[in-house]
């Protein structure tokens, strides 16, 4: 059955699964932030990982830097989001996006791999065998 994404918590960290009906878009990355951050505040958590296999993108120069404002803008400061999608190649778009929303409160960061996804988020209270994708190298 397809999906477009499945949201949890372990430990301190937001873990989004994106599913393979998930497109990068602002009709999808928007309500999906609406749900992170409620339990990002529900939960008193700052930490979120956004994990997928390079989907799709329906998003210009345009949208990014919009989607980028949109973090950027929050009310809650230092929201670390780490990007984990497995063979996604960075562009100009994604680099738009990142530095737009790095320029304001939240901290974003795209990777290929989970362990530095997790390195970087200082995620110590999870492991890669909790994670729905096997880790880079592991067959996934």
């Amino acid at each position: 059955m397809s999906y477009l994404y499945n949201v949890r918590t372990i430990g301190e960290v937001v873990h989004v699964e994106l599913g393979p009906a998930f497109v990068i878009s602002l009709g999808h990355m928007l309500p999906l932030w609406g749900e992170v951050l409620v339990i990002c505040r529900d939960h008193q958590c700052q930490r979120v990982l956004i994990e997928g296999h390079s989907p799709p993108r329906n998003m210009g120069s345009l949208d990014a830097i919009k989607h980028g404002d949109f973090l950027g803008a929050l009310e809650q400061p230092g929201l670390r989001v780490a990007f984990c999608l497995h063979e996604y190649a960075t562009d100009d778009i994604t680099r738009q996006f990142k530095a737009t929303a790095n320029a304001g409160s939240s901290d974003v960061m795209f990777f290929n791999d989970i362990d530095t996804a997790l390195a970087w988020l200082s995620a110590v209270s999870i492991g890669t065998r909790e994670l729905p994708f096997p880790a880079a190298g592991d067959g996934g």
